[in-house]
């Protein structure tokens, strides 16, 4: 990458920046999986769950959060993964109200997030901390 930021006019020392963020990104979608992840959360797609609790992130999620935060980087990945659980549960809690499955796909909601995130991520972050009178 350094040599092809040569090639396109870029200082190394920005494009170092850019590999660096591009790597927190992607060690925060890691770290957040397995944070967020417990050994018990693992059921079989044919045995029912007792307690009526599914893992909460399957692995394909998992890549997708990881590649988007090698895509927009450590700040825009946050604003993604909040996009993204703001409309998964909205939508989830719609979907309950009127008698569907607790268990909804997150990755939809997560490709939906990394893409209003990229094209629209720094404005909506100015606009929420101006909202919150810290930015």
């Amino acid at each position: 990458a350094p040599l092809a930021a040569l090639g396109l006019g870029l200082s190394p020392l920005e494009s170092l920046r850019g590999m660096l963020l591009s790597a927190g990104g992607l060690a925060l979608a890691g770290m957040l999986y397995w944070w967020v992840r417990r050994p018990s959360d693992k059921v079989e797609p044919d045995e029912e769950p007792s307690s009526g609790y599914v893992s909460v992130m399957g692995y394909g999620d998992v890549v997708l959060a990881g590649f988007l935060g090698v895509w927009l980087g450590f700040v825009n990945l946050l604003v993604a993964l909040f996009l993204a659980v703001l409309a998964g549960a909205l939508l989830g809690l719609m979907a309950r109200r009127s008698g569907g499955s607790n268990q909804i796909p997150f990755g939809p909601y997560l490709a939906v997030g990394g893409l209003v995130a990229f094209f629209y991520g720094e404005a909506l972050l100015r606009w929420y901390l101006a909202y919150l009178g810290v930015g």
